[in-house]
């Protein structure tokens, strides 16, 4: 019988793998945070929320007492329920709404 034709290999190589992002863990961004920290301070305490400065002093500045303050980190878990919660004491620490935010946002990375 005539010689079979002989087809060269073909090699086999798998697809190189994508690279996946690491997962976000569901974490908010910082520009997120502070949008609805605005938003609820300025709800909670009457201010416009283009007078409020993250770095103002959230006793001295906008009056914002423990009562206050307990009030809107509810409002913030409300409406971020991915939020861990934050112990109100830690918060005592805080003296400004960047603060506070810095420390959700660590929170939300865990």
């Amino acid at each position: 019988p005539p010689p079979q034709p002989v087809a060269p290999p073909v090699a086999s190589v798998p697809p190189a793998p994508t690279p996946t992002p690491p997962p976000s863990g569901g974490s908010l961004d910082t520009e997120t945070l502070t949008r609805s920290m605005l938003t609820i301070v300025s709800e909670k305490t009457g201010y416009p929320e283009d007078v409020i400065e993250l770095d103002m002093d959230i006793e001295a500045d906008l009056g914002i007492d423990s009562i206050k303050r307990v009030e809107i980190l509810g409002a913030m878990l409300e409406a971020h329920p991915e939020l861990p919660p934050v112990n109100p004491e830690d918060l005592s620490e805080l003296q400004t709404l960047e603060q506070i935010v810095g420390h959700m946002q660590q929170a939300s990375i865990g």
